[in-house]
């Protein structure tokens, strides 16, 4: 049986104690802590720490592993994953990845295909020529068939969709975002508000018209480097084994969207090899149709000694 839940914390709400935020900076190893207390901002150290909490949530949660000895490492591409020791028989390909923006810190998690998620808040804009900056040919063509007044939350849509994607595979600011297309176009109706999951299989294309993808074993047998001309660069993107992943949107709220991409683990980008290592059953797809995979976003409290299991959901 496959679960798949995507939680988020209302962190602009939490106005924790420094007794609290002490306590909870206690379930955090030495290194994040330090990362989580580097931030500026008192905003962005309660993101970091509830992204950490949330992630050891979900892997106790869902994957069943023992909080007193559960550890958070990361892949060379600064993708977060549990090193699960025993293996977890309930969640045989463990994943989960996490996202802030606005009001909200969220987490998607599924145990058997690789997941990455974005969250976007309408009140934090990009400027709109950096978003059409990121548009492939094919989706500019799209892009530029739309009202005026929509071209800007599809752009905006898109960008996130691309995130999330990225943020699955492990390759973050390693890809360039404008070489990323979808078939078909991500519908531009998603990129209004609107109540329950929109959901749909695409095709991932990565141009490889100007760059060629070859082998790099110096780094690992999986991973892969861009060769430009004569000149060899490393580069965290690998051409995917499948290109099919489920694709789904939700709307939190009328300002917070939430973005979600599941696929076949053999996507992940890992030249550390820890990550995939773990992998029980690496070669599962998202199935067909357009039923959603992910059952709707769960807003989470957040107590004083751990986050709550959900308990209201969005519809």
């Amino acid at each position: 049986m496959h679960t798949a839940v995507v939680w988020a914390v209302e962190c602009a709400a939490w106005q924790p104690s420094s007794r609290e935020f002490e306590h909870l900076l206690g379930f955090c190893d030495a290194t994040r802590r330090n990362e989580v207390l580097s931030f500026k901002f008192e905003m962005d150290q309660r993101r970091a720490l509830l992204s950490t909490l949330l992630q050891r949530k979900a892997t106790c949660a869902i994957a069943r592993a023992d909080p007193s000895t559960l550890q958070i490492s990361r892949t060379r591409g600064r993708k977060p994953y549990a090193v699960l020791n025993p293996p977890s028989a309930e969640a045989p390909n463990f994943s989960f990845n996490v996202s802030h923006d606005g009001n909200f810190v969220a987490i998607s998690a599924h145990t058997h295909l690789l997941c990455g998620m974005d969250v976007f808040a309408k009140g934090d804009r990009r400027p709109t020529s950096f978003l059409v900056d990121t548009l492939s040919q094919q989706s500019r063509r799209y892009y530029e068939g739309l009202p005026l007044e929509w071209q800007g939350g599809y752009a905006e849509l898109l960008f996130s969709v691309k995130e999330a994607y990225t943020k699955a595979v492990g390759v973050g600011l390693g890809q360039e975002l404008r070489d990323i297309s979808f078939a078909p176009d991500i519908p531009a109706l998603w990129s209004v508000p609107f109540k329950g999951t929109r959901s749909g299989i695409f095709k991932v294309k990565i141009a490889t018209t100007e760059t060629e993808y070859v082998a790099n074993k110096s780094v690992a047998n999986d991973s892969w480097s861009r060769r430009t001309g004569s000149e060899e660069a490393s580069i965290l993107a690998e051409p995917c084994r499948t290109e099919e992943w489920r694709l789904e949107v939700q709307w939190i709220d009328s300002e917070h969207l939430a973005v979600m991409a599941a696929g076949c683990p053999l996507c992940a980008v890992d030249a550390w090899g820890g990550f995939r290592r773990q992998f029980q059953h690496p070669e599962l797809v998202p199935g067909k149709g357009d039923e959603p995979l992910f059952s709707g976003v769960e807003i989470v409290p957040v107590s004083y000694t751990h986050l709550t299991l959900p308990t209201k959901r969005i519809v």
